[in-house]
């Protein structure tokens, strides 16, 4: 095995712990516009407020990194201002939207860039 493979192998535990990493669920549109769960990493666990005041914060963007065959085996496609959405630890649902998609196919995976739509 080579280490691209290897690495491909690896991200299934690397990249979508969320028992002991630093996975969290996101929802994605299927091909069939319905919500999937699927695990990503965040680069910034308090995106949504301000961590002083708790007051959301709107115009903050953050990223997020997935696996690109998780996403094809859940028939997800995604574009610039694809919908996802992200339930807090606190049972708040936050929409947002796909600002930049940068994959990186050799590694198996796409970074996201999303944007706050809206708060729940």
């Amino acid at each position: 095995m080579n280490l691209v493979q290897q690495i491909e192998s690896d991200l299934a535990f690397t990249l979508e712990d969320t028992d002991t990493g630093f996975g969290v669920v996101v929802q994605f549109k299927d091909a069939n516009g319905q919500w999937v769960d699927i695990v990503c990493q965040s680069t910034d666990i308090a995106y949504f407020m301000d961590l002083n005041t708790g007051v959301a914060v709107n115009a903050r963007t953050i990223e997020i990194v997935a696996r690109i065959k998780t996403l094809q085996e859940a028939h997800i496609s995604i574009d610039r201002d694809s919908l996802v959405k992200y339930t807090s630890t606190l049972g708040k649902t936050h929409m947002l939207k796909v600002q930049r998609k940068d994959p990186d196919r050799k590694m198996g995976i796409v970074k996201l860039t999303l944007e706050v739509v809206k708060h729940g």
